[in-house]
């Protein structure tokens, strides 16, 4: 068995699943495998590692792992971004939030490594500054299995579960190949020429998520969707804010006040000017970070 550790330095995670749009408030927890092996593959092509080797290595992380989760909570920030002619759109981000220090571990069960997989595998999580969108600052290590976790995350059975999600994940090989036969034997000589097709899974792993979309893609080729279930519920419940009681005394007055003396009110803000759009974040677990670094 292999498991990785991600540590989430910023005890936030950012991401947005391929079926959703960013302003519709969801999170893709946990991190699908599809998205785990594209960060290791875009890792590895940013250390310059040896293609075959890495290829070699990458592929037999295409099965489905398990999840050891830390507790979350659910939270956003909305803010407006400048477009052009000096026009703004508003912005959802969710995400979910964690107490520091927050590690989430995922676990290949049929994976086995020597000594120098390993090493090439450690290189590569090494590389990889964030997991998800660039505000989820992490920092990845091979580790042993965990002793204990708040939550684990499992590919579903048949047993009823309250707890599910749907992530998205490498197709078998043999799946693959069987499908894009099938898929290219329907369509027409110019429908072929426009749209071509991965030759396997690893080319798959490479395709440009922009272009997919242009091409209308509803899903990557090459990936297939899973449903998981989590052997608890993943999230905290919401903390509220403590109000304190009030006083049963009121308040003081100087002797210099008097009833008699006139009301001020705060000026009304004249119509159409802006509100604030400074950032509103709802997280649970205290302030988050102040700065985000550049994608």
């Amino acid at each position: 068995m292999i498991a990785v550790a991600f540590e989430l330095l910023a005890g936030r995670y950012h991401a947005t699943g391929w079926d959703h749009h960013v302003n519709e408030g969801t999170v893709e927890w946990p991190p699908s495998p599809w998205r785990l092996l594209r960060a290791m593959l875009s890792a590895a092509h940013r250390e310059a590692l040896p293609a075959e080797r890495v290829r070699a290595l990458l592929l037999r992380f295409a099965g489905l792992p398990h999840y050891h989760l830390p507790r979350a909570a659910a939270s956003h920030l909305r803010h407006y971004m400048p477009l052009a002619d000096d026009k703004t759109t508003k912005v959802f981000d969710a995400f979910y939030a964690f107490e520091r220090p927050a590690e989430l571990v995922v676990t290949w069960p049929e994976v086995h490594l020597d000594a120098a997989e390993r090493e090439l595998l450690a290189a590569i999580l090494t590389a990889i500054p964030y997991l998800g969108r660039a505000e989820s600052w992490s920092h990845a290590r091979l580790c042993g299995p965990p002793a204990t976790s708040d939550v684990i995350a499992r590919p579903a059975a048949h047993e009823p579960s309250e707890h599910r999600a749907r992530l998205l994940a490498p197709r078998p090989a043999d799946e693959y190949r069987a499908w894009r036969d099938g898929y290219l034997a329907a369509l027409d000589p110019k429908q072929r020429k426009r749209l071509p097709l991965p030759a396997d899974v690893w080319e798959a792993l490479h395709q440009d998520t922009d272009a997919l979309f242009k091409d209308g893609w509803s899903s990557p080729p090459g990936a297939r969707w899973v449903d998981y279930t989590f052997d608890g519920d993943p999230l905290s419940p919401r903390r509220t804010a403590h109000r304190p009681a009030p006083s049963p005394h009121p308040p003081r007055t100087s002797p210099a006040s008097s009833s008699t003396a006139p009301s001020i009110s705060a000026p009304r803000r004249p119509s159409g000017s802006p509100r604030s759009c400074a950032p509103r974040c709802s997280a649970s677990w205290g302030p988050s970070p102040r700065a985000t670094p550049p994608r």
